[in-house]
């Protein structure tokens, strides 16, 4: 893959609400897992174990990946398997209830549209259960493109997971 063209200081704090989440603390590491197993719908029953949640966490770190700390760590976005000159997938979690709007909307339509120009991505994909985040996806420039039925369970109950995409032609 092909990285030697990305713009990285670009990148770096593309809007007020974001910035590059490149090494987080200790202390960030263990709330980000204590949040991915209590928070609702932050991660399925069957990852919800500290070993597997660590082993996530790393992966978000240490895979083909692009974390941005959302406000002063209020949440985190990002860029998952990036393929440049094709796709990435995007994960938001965002527990700083204050950041839910419309300057949480505008500053991320501006940040997926910086990091589809500097990978020359044509299609960014997501999913969730959670109809917030669809809603916020939308306003984002997301599309449904379909749901899986009872995808996704959070403490033994079954959820539809929404799939969605934003493809630039």
């Amino acid at each position: 893959m092909d990285f030697s063209a990305v713009d990285w200081a670009r990148l770096a704090h593309p809007t007020p609400m974001f910035k590059v989440f490149a090494d987080p603390s200790g202390e960030e590491i263990l709330s980000i897992i204590h949040r991915l197993k209590h928070e609702y719908l932050y991660a399925p029953d069957e990852l919800r174990s500290d070993d597997v949640l660590r082993g996530l966490v790393a992966y978000y770190w240490g895979g083909p990946n692009l974390i941005y700390e959302v406000g002063e760590f209020q949440g985190i976005l990002g860029f998952m398997d990036i393929l440049p000159g094709h796709k990435a997938s995007v994960t938001l979690k965002l527990w700083g209830k204050e950041r839910w709007g419309r300057d949480f909307v505008r500053e991320a339509r501006t940040l997926l549209a910086m990091v589809m120009d500097e990978f020359k991505l044509v299609r960014l994909d997501t999913q969730t259960p959670d109809h917030r985040v669809v809603s916020m996806a939308k306003l984002s420039g997301f599309l449904e493109e379909g749901t899986r039925p009872k995808d996704f369970r959070w403490d033994g109950k079954y959820y539809d997971t929404t799939i969605m995409g934003l493809v630039r032609e």
